[in-house]
């Protein structure tokens, strides 16, 4: 599936002809799973269910285990992750409150594993 290339927290991108630029088949899924974690949950109002709301969480108290199961219950939304392949999402406590994440999936249309860090 093909759509726009839009990095979370900038504008979309034009290439040298002038056209928006589309991402790529790993790009694209990266883009849409980032956008989808970083939602804040019920950002969107025809679909309130979409959005992990992660920004939404710093200053909260949440468990390890809370934000593992909220990072992998949105990958298990993710069309473009092979829901057949594993999902490992690793935290890594940065010891002033705060998490790091390494998210490695499947791509569903190339069959590829990619990699998503969040710091």
């Amino acid at each position: 599936m093909s759509c726009l290339s839009h990095e979370w927290g900038s504008d979309l991108q034009v290439d040298a002809s002038g056209a928006l630029t589309i991402a790529s088949n790993h790009d694209g899924v990266r883009q849409r799973l980032l956008r989808r974690l970083m939602t804040p949950q019920t950002g969107y109002i025809w679909q309130p269910d979409y959005g992990a709301g992660l920004p939404q969480k710093i200053g909260q108290i949440i468990t390890e285990a809370e934000l593992y199961a909220l990072i992998r219950s949105q990958c298990a939304l993710e069309a473009g992750i092979d829901q057949t392949q594993p999902v490992t999402v690793t935290l890594t406590d940065n010891g002033n409150g705060g998490f790091s994440c390494l998210i490695s999936y499947t791509d569903a249309q190339t069959n590829s594993v990619q990699a998503l860090t969040l710091t």
